[in-house]
């Protein structure tokens, strides 16, 4: 029998392989993947049509089938999508509701994929990892990528909480321990993609003077006259510091440098 620890490491590595592949390639990816994770005879995904009906949005087939099992979900995003397994002797022994979990996990990845290929997080770079915390702001799953880059700065992470805090002005991210987190709030919860810092080399020795300045409650004009330099000079500086390290306002500026420089020392 199937354990349900193993059913929710197969689950999660969905999430790992959404975070490779195109958008377009998710259904095909999904089905080839369980197949293989749980010797499948062959695995199908159909999209109910409105008028009607289902579409085929992908199929992966390496033997013919000895028994079957279809799960319709109905998602008021996704709309209506069945999930056909094919068994052979060689598959795994599960109970239904292990069999509708994983067709549950197959839509909830596509979705949570999905969403973040939409956001600002499209352009994150390729060694990005991304984790999901729930609404109250617990850790719920996370990809192998994700873990790797924690476990370098943390090796002693446990993977069931953060060793860090999330700010909570609205911030694109923050820098911890070299590392950038980049934050999604989302309304069930939250993502973070992780990635190395690249973001404390952009900053010039002259913005981070005047962003230092600045945090400290300095005015444009006491920035000038302690860099020797105008006060316009000063806010076009500040400027371009926030629209390099994406926030706005002193009161994040604040938080993005204390983060920074934690994670510079």
């Amino acid at each position: 029998m199937l354990s349900t620890v193993f059913l929710i490491d197969r689950l999660n590595a969905l999430y790992s392989l959404a975070a490779s592949v195109p958008q377009h390639k998710y259904e095909e990816e999904f089905c080839r993947q369980v197949c293989e994770d749980f010797s499948l005879a062959y695995c199908q995904w159909w999209l109910g049509e409105p008028e009607g009906g289902e579409r085929c949005l992908a199929k992966h087939a390496v033997a013919p089938g000895s028994a079957e099992e279809s799960y319709l979900l109905e998602d008021a995003d996704e709309g209506g999508q069945r999930l056909v397994f094919g068994w052979r002797k060689s598959s795994f022994d599960m109970p239904q509701e292990a069999w509708r979990a994983l067709a549950q996990g197959m839509v909830a990845a596509k979705k949570n994929a999905r969403m973040l290929s939409e956001s600002r997080l499209l352009s994150v770079p390729a060694d990005t990892g991304v984790a999901w915390l729930d609404a109250t702001g617990r850790l719920s799953r996370s990809c192998d990528a994700f873990d790797s880059h924690i476990l370098s700065q943390w090796p002693s992470w446990d993977k069931r909480s953060l060793p860090f805090q999330i700010p909570e002005a609205p911030v694109e991210g923050f820098v911890w321990q070299g590392l950038f987190i980049r934050v999604l709030r989302f309304d069930d919860g939250i993502r973070l993609a992780a990635h190395r810092d690249r973001r404390s080399s952009v900053l010039t020795a002259r913005e981070m003077e005047v962003a230092r300045c600045v945090a400290k409650g300095c005015s444009f004009k006491e920035v000038g006259a302690a860099l020797g330099i105008s006060p316009s000079t000063a806010s076009t500086h500040l400027y371009k510091v926030y629209d390099k390290i994406g926030v706005r306002g002193r009161s994040a500026l604040v938080q993005w440098l204390q983060q920074h420089e934690s994670g510079a020392a």
